[in-house]
């Protein structure tokens, strides 16, 4: 039987600094299906990938499977006292983790990040056999539960391996850097702010830390030493102000970087961009960007286009921002869940508005069932929220959560559980408005900040003029 080894070997300087080190693990991956039953089959590929550009998919029917994900990483001896993370910034849709045969973790749910550490499974100074096994088959309590978008399959974002001394800033919180940064205030001309830090150690109660808050400029505005207490579950929060602030808005979309740093001898050092502004909703007809008027014209932004499926790279990211500037539009919706971290970034330099959708949405088709009242389904619905809200949690773009889009008020408590999404997203981040697309009546559009109305008369049934008709009557 043919066997490949495939091995990333990572030559590590005697002198080099004891810090964060990323390693991209995008390349050097074999890639089978389950029912092939044996790696003799496997195909080398890149990440991102989809296995329904697959040949085994080329009849071109949509595939939903199972497939394992395999490739070697080598681990230099020098490496031991350190901890390892794996960080996935997309597998679509249940991903499990192995390491040297032992299971690292799993993730259920496909548009959002994740973080296993690794190093209980590590062998250093050899090669570790690293297995993702993905499905993308139908289950009915990990959202989306609708047949409204396809679930290509595969691990279609980048992975990554994070290097870190014992104590670190948190690459397991939620997926995300482990940085948050919460504005608070914005008055007399000043920004109060906090910088949430999630550490984690092995070893300590107790670090040094840094903060450094950079202008748009490059200039530092703010900088601090503190001594921060660890604890399992809380953040070690910073707070900070800065005079005179640039603020973000679509047309200066001025941006700050927040650097924190733990321990005298820099251990570790994680930098997030971010932007100050003030979201004003209250208005039953506006949105208000630090106090002025934003007349919203937005596209709805799926995740896949022809020949590439949901494996985007960077420059169709480009493309697609290029054709949003193009058409004139100033707003996105990431329909269904959130697109990539680069994407939002380039929300963020662009001065684009973003509405980021939670994967609680309905097909337009009689058979399609969008929720199921299983505690599995809802605690799977909060996680992905909260996933969703802390990983982009730090872009200026980002002015609201979506909770839902299309949903009936059919089955057990689909009220409740919008309630339960509408509450959660409010604790997480009581600073952005909750929307919600609708187009049913009653009760279902009374539990988000914001409600937009899809009514697709004259296309998918009725007449334009039945619009004026369903208006009246939705304004009775």
């Amino acid at each position: 039987m043919k066997r490949y080894i495939i091995a990333l070997l990572i030559m590590v300087s005697a002198t080099a600094a004891a810090a964060r080190t990323v390693y991209s693990l995008n390349d050097n991956w074999q890639f089978f299906y389950k029912l092939e039953t044996s790696s003799d089959y496997a195909r080398h590929i890149s990440l991102p990938h989809t296995w329904n550009l697959d040949a085994l998919a080329g009849s071109g029917h949509y595939l939903q499977t199972t497939a394992n994900y395999s490739r070697d990483i080598y681990v230099p001896s020098e490496w031991s006292g350190k901890r390892l993370f794996l960080k996935f910034y997309g597998v679509q849709s249940i991903a499990d983790v192995f390491v040297n045969g032992h299971h690292a973790g799993e993730h259920r749910g496909g548009w959002t990040a994740f973080t296993f550490e690794i190093t209980p499974f590590i062998q250093y100074g050899q090669n570790n056999s690293l297995v993702v096994v993905v499905s993308n088959a139908y289950q009915n309590d990990v959202l989306p539960t609708s047949s409204e978008v396809n679930l290509y399959g595969g691990i279609y974002r980048e992975v990554e391996l994070i290097v870190t001394e014992q104590t670190t800033v948190s690459p397991l919180y939620y997926g995300s850097d482990g940085v948050l940064i919460n504005q608070l205030n914005f008055a007399d001309n000043k920004v109060d702010a906090t910088a949430s830090v999630w550490v984690t150690s092995t070893l300590d109660r107790a670090c040094d830390l840094y903060i450094t808050v950079r202008a748009p400029t490059g200039e530092i505005v703010y900088s601090r030493y503190l001594k921060g207490r660890i604890e399992e579950g809380r953040p070690i929060d910073i707070p900070f102000s800065i005079d005179e602030p640039l603020l973000w808005s679509c047309e200066e979309p001025n941006l700050y970087t927040v650097t924190i740093g733990i321990g005298p001898r820099q251990e570790d050092e994680v930098t997030v961009t971010t932007g100050f502004r003030q979201i004003d909703f209250s208005s039953p007809s506006a949105l208000k960007i630090n106090g002025t008027r934003i007349p919203i014209h937005g596209v709805t932004l799926y995740h896949d286009r022809a020949a590439i499926a949901s494996a985007l790279r960077t420059l169709h990211y480009d493309e697609d921002m290029e054709l949003i500037n193009d058409i004139g539009a100033n707003a996105v919706r990431s329909a269904t869940g959130p697109h990539s971290q680069y994407f939002y970034d380039c929300c963020d330099r662009n001065g684009t508005l973003v509405w980021i959708d939670t994967p609680f949405t309905r097909a337009p088709f009689l058979s399609d069932v969008s929720y199921f009242a299983t505690n599995r389904f809802r605690n799977n619905g909060l996680q992905q929220l909260r996933e969703i809200i802390i990983q982009n949690y730090n872009h200026p773009s980002v002015v609201m959560w979506g909770i839902s889009s299309l949903v009936w008020e059919r089955g057990d408590n689909v009220l409740e559980f919008l309630r339960q999404l509408n509450s959660t997203a409010k604790t997480l981040d009581p600073s952005r408005p909750t929307v919600a697309c609708s187009n049913q009546d009653g009760d279902i559009n009374f539990v988000s900040d914001m409600i937009v109305w899809q009514q697709d008369l004259g296309w998918e049934r009725g007449t334009i003029d039945d619009i004026n008709v369903w208006r009246e009557k939705l304004h009775a």
